[in-house]
């Protein structure tokens, strides 16, 4: 499958070495890529020459691209704006709209959005372009230009992914340089997870005459809270600790497939995606080993966790009036109602944002956590197509009746006639290098490779270490519940319990003041302390002392059970 290069742009902060090149994989409604995937990943082989998936992924080492996938690269750089030379390259269809996946937080593009890119409805009627941007799935790392005097911002990114579809759609008109306006006469709809909706509002705003719609999913608020901005400054802060331990600590030396994400990060965010249900394993894993790979073994890595996630976080700013009015497309914004980030769904406070959008339209998941594309794949999948069917384009190829289903067909619909001169689907597939097979296989077949190729296991002994330091840790709780209460004539009492994974710092001997649920579990870490779970919201009160010991116990007995079942250990 196809990388394409991006124009070099130091204005817009390209890679050190003057060149951003972007993997995507693509399926048409003649070439069904990820409906064929999720039909046949388990039979798929890791490379045409007939090895195996789960033999081809002892062979990746590390942080490593196959060479492959790295000349494929370099045929598509381009010099003269002509059309790559591959041959029989999979282009998009000039003859039906285009639904562009971004997504958000380090995923790869198979991974976030995997059931909507296999559903057949969604294949049989669009061109289907999953984008791993800068620092996703198979797209490079981030080195920063050293002259850069900027960070990796929303803006950065959405130039990224501005000039990338500009390029994939003129790619599609034999002869058309691709550096010229996008020539394309069916639909863009863009959709996009969390940070990566506010990328796809800034891609509307520079090319308000080629996106149709931008559909955000698990939407964020444009700016964020203390809350927030403070949980991610302790992620930030262990992810650098952990990455100098590694590199000229006491970890230097401990060999790459050894070294994990601190468990505070990893468990902080998986709440953040998906509160008290579970993530997919093959999903967790799989940012495990990004996470290591990009943030704490690379040896530039303690300034991408800076320079790339938290610099979205820190320096996010709110659009200019100017980029807000030149918003003229649809808006669809999707979340659930249960999402643990916000105390209230937040998706309804962007319909004042975009005074000129031609519609918008908000909905609502019952009972359903913040990541829905992995944890209600089907919700969003049928929220996407109602939204879909409203527009020309789509409404032309939509059928009658029958709604979406998620079910793949099996392997016997899958023979696709060869759309002109383009490849059929098993050409495409045979066309794919071993490690976007490899992402394949992991999204659509997890349970064909072995439980050791996760890389997500935790040691027997490290578990037994975990269970011995329960005791421990329950009875720091209910210390610090206790003391929580205060002394003397003056009392805090808990009104509220709440489980909220956020990672705060704060100094020792300081007091901890905040309006947001406080802190009660610590972990000393270099003169700090790093604090792993946010639990109880407290409300100042004032009584007597002997009112305020008898309350204490009361509150005791009503809240301990729940505050020891509710901890997530995470070191």
């Amino acid at each position: 499958m196809p990388f394409l290069s991006l124009p070099e742009d130091p204005a817009m902060l390209r890679f050190a070495d003057g060149e951003v090149t972007f993997h995507y994989l693509l399926s048409t409604p003649s070439c069904q890529t990820f409906v064929h995937a999720a039909a046949n990943a388990a039979h798929f082989e890791s490379a045409p020459t007939g090895s195996t998936a789960s033999r081809h992924r002892k062979r990746l080492s590390v942080g490593s691209r196959s060479s492959k996938a790295r000349s494929r690269a370099a045929s598509l750089v381009q010099s003269d704006g002509g059309a790559a030379s591959c041959h029989k390259e999979l282009e998009l269809d000039p003859n039906y709209p285009i639904v562009f996946f971004l997504p958000s937080e380090s995923f790869s593009c198979a991974h976030l959005f995997a059931d909507q890119l296999a559903d057949p409805e969604l294949a049989r009627r669009f061109n289907l372009v999953a984008i791993d941007p800068r620092g996703h799935g198979l797209t490079k790392d981030i080195p920063i230009r050293p002259d850069a005097q900027r960070g990796y911002d929303l803006d950065v990114k959405a130039a990224d992914i501005a000039t990338f579809i500009q390029r994939l759609c003129n790619r599609a008109v034999p002869g058309r340089d691709l550096d010229a306006p996008p020539a394309w006469s069916k639909e863009v709809h863009l959709l996009g997870c969390s940070m990566s909706g506010l990328v796809a509002l800034r891609i509307a705003s520079k090319c308000p005459d080629l996106v149709t719609s931008v559909m955000f999913t698990s939407p964020i608020l444009e700016l964020e809270s203390e809350f927030m901005i403070e949980s991610f400054q302790g992620i930030k802060e262990l992810i650098e600790e952990t990455w100098y331990e590694v590199h000229h600590g006491e970890l230097a030396g401990t060999p790459a497939e050894a070294v994990k994400m601190p468990g505070e990060v990893v468990q902080g965010c998986t709440y953040r995606w998906a509160g008290d249900e579970s993530i997919p394993h093959h999903i967790s894993s799989y940012l495990n080993k990004t996470w290591v790979e990009r943030l704490i073994l690379h040896k530039d890595g303690n300034k991408a966790a800076r320079d790339w996630w938290f610099d979205l976080y820190w320096l996010r700013s709110r659009m200019p009036d100017e980029a807000r009015n030149a918003i003229r497309c649809h808006l669809f914004v999707v979340e659930g109602d249960s999402s643990p980030l916000y105390d209230r769904t937040v998706g309804g406070d962007y319909k004042a944002l975009f005074p000129n959008c031609k519609s918008f339209e908000h909905a609502t998941i019952e009972d359903a956590p913040f990541l829905l594309s992995v944890t209600r794949p089907d919700a969003l999948t049928g929220a996407a197509l109602r939204f879909l069917n409203r527009f020309g384009d789509a409404a032309a190829t939509a059928p009658v009746t029958a709604t979406a289903t998620a079910t793949a067909p099996s392997s016997a619909s899958l023979t696709v006639a060869e759309h002109e001169q383009g490849p059929t689907v098993d050409e495409a597939v045979d066309a794919l290098t071993g490690d976007e097979r490899f992402q394949l296989i992991k999204v659509y077949a997890p349970n064909c490779l072995p439980s050791s190729d996760d890389d997500f296991e935790s040691d027997d002994d490290d578990d037994e270490e975990d269970e011995g330091d329960d005791d421990e840790y329950e009875e720091q709780i209910e210390d610090d519940y206790l003391s929580a209460s205060g002394d003397a004539g003056l009392s805090s009492t808990s009104t509220t319990t709440t489980t909220k994974a956020a990672m705060y710092r704060r100094d020792s001997s300081a007091s901890y003041q905040t309006d947001v649920p406080t802190v009660v579990v610590d972990k000393d870490v270099d003169g700090g302390a790093y604090s792993s779970i946010t639990m109880v919201t407290t409300v100042e009160t004032f009584m007597s002392a002997e009112a305020a010991d008898r309350q204490r116990q009361q509150e005791r007995a009503k809240h301990l059970p729940d505050l020891v079942q509710s901890l997530e250990i995470g070191v």
